[in-house]
């Protein structure tokens, strides 16, 4: 089985925060507590000079399958199985044409592509640089084509 990102790939940030319930109880107060920690951060410079537009730093929660299942489910009448993952695509252009590519790759890595969706934004809350470089949002539900499923394949 070949691995399509390995945990030694990550590189180092200038910074962080840890929000976390030590017992690994989800919570959306600890969501909240992070949410306003990171907005919090603008001494480091994490605001662009129209006072709106982020530096990019963002949030790492483990993935709510639940959601993603209902979303899936609701948004394109889908039904899948909890052995999944989500691939987050940002594009300047429609993901139509890179979609081929992305199955090719997929296939050879013994996954397949379930679902695209694309991701709603709301652009009134952000700052004019952020709209000047806005990507489209694409969350890619990827599968495996083997009988077997392999937690592995995608957490490492």
């Amino acid at each position: 089985m070949s691995k399509l990102i390995s945990k030694n790939d990550f590189r180092d940030n200038c910074g962080f925060g840890l929000i976390a319930n030590i017992n690994g109880k989800k919570s959306h107060t600890l969501l909240i507590k992070s949410i306003k920690a990171l907005t919090s951060m603008t001494h480091r410079g994490a605001i662009g000079a129209d006072g709106k537009t982020g530096d990019g730093c963002g949030i790492l929660v483990d993935i709510d399958k639940d959601f993603f299942i209902d979303t899936l489910l609701k948004e394109q009448n889908i039904k899948i199985t909890d052995e999944f993952a989500i691939g987050q695509v940002f594009s300047k252009n429609s993901i139509e044409k890179d979609l081929k590519n992305i199955k090719k790759i997929l296939k050879r890595e013994n996954l397949i592509l379930t679902a695209v969706r694309k991701v709603p934004t709301n652009e009134k809350i952000l700052g004019d640089i952020a709209i000047e470089c806005l990507p489209k949002i694409y969350q890619l539900y990827i599968q495996s084509s083997e009988k077997t499923f392999y937690e592995e394949q995608f957490e490492t």
